[in-house]
């Protein structure tokens, strides 16, 4: 919570989504099936980010040093707020954003995205070539084909917010969690890559500014991000 108000300290008194953390999500699948799909996609990534991925930090190891450990993160009561202001909202067009596998999309589709999605920043009053304070209005995620049905198959019932026994029952827990991705875009980058390889200490899909990412690390990329805000070049990851 203390990264949250810092960020927002140094934000525009009217930036966009004050106060609050989270994405804006690009649907990129038009079909008749992903009419059900996708809002159920967007529904159930919520429900796993508020309900759990949020806490989880709270529950890293299991038996009894996961107990120890648990017992000096007990208060739950940061985790629930930052849960409470989790925002996810999506943008949808079928004509300009029709790219059902992003697997497949070269730098120039990824780049059509971003000037999609910088459109949107500055219809929430965002200005994109300037240092904006607000994470919110640097990095996106885009939900393809793939990633809406592994977001649509997580279970309505989010993973248990208790030590668990062992390694086998937490990775029981989250056997489905853990094939729930998204593609998380960093639009500066994007712009910045010219198609080079990255370094050998930076993945090249990092390095170009789009990768897949795990949904459970949702909540740690965006305060990573909030972390480095003073840092124009620094790269998610």
């Amino acid at each position: 919570m203390r990264l949250l108000r810092s960020v927002y300290s140094n934000a525009e008194p009217n930036t966009y989504g004050k106060g609050s953390w989270g994405y804006t999500v690009l649907r990129t699948v038009y079909t008749d099936e992903s009419d059900t799909l996708f809002p159920l996609a967007m529904e159930r990534l919520k429900l796993w980010v508020v309900q759990y991925y949020v806490h989880r930090t709270r529950f890293p190891l299991w038996g009894d040093r996961g107990v120890r450990d648990f017992i000096r993160m007990k208060d739950a009561s940061v985790n629930e707020e930052l849960g409470r202001r989790f925002r996810i909202e999506s943008l949808e067009d079928k004509e300009a954003l029709n790219k059902p596998r992003l697997e497949n999309a070269s730098h120039d589709d990824v780049k059509s995205l971003c000037e999609y999605f910088k459109k949107w920043v500055i219809s929430v009053g965002g200005r994109p070539e300037a240092h904006e304070w607000n994470p919110r209005l640097y990095d996106f995620l885009v939900i393809d084909e793939p990633c809406m049905r592994v977001l649509a198959a997580l279970p309505l019932r989010t993973a248990p917010l208790r030590v668990p026994v062992d390694f086998l029952e937490k990775s029981e827990w989250l056997r489905e969690s853990d094939m729930a991705y998204v593609w998380l875009i960093d639009w500066r980058a994007v712009e910045r890559w010219s198609g080079e390889k990255g370094s050998e200490y930076m993945e090249d899909e990092i390095h170009r500014g789009w990768t897949t990412h795990q949904a459970i690390f949702i909540a740690d990329t965006w305060f990573q991000r909030a972390k480095y805000m003073d840092m124009e070049d620094w790269i998610i990851g």
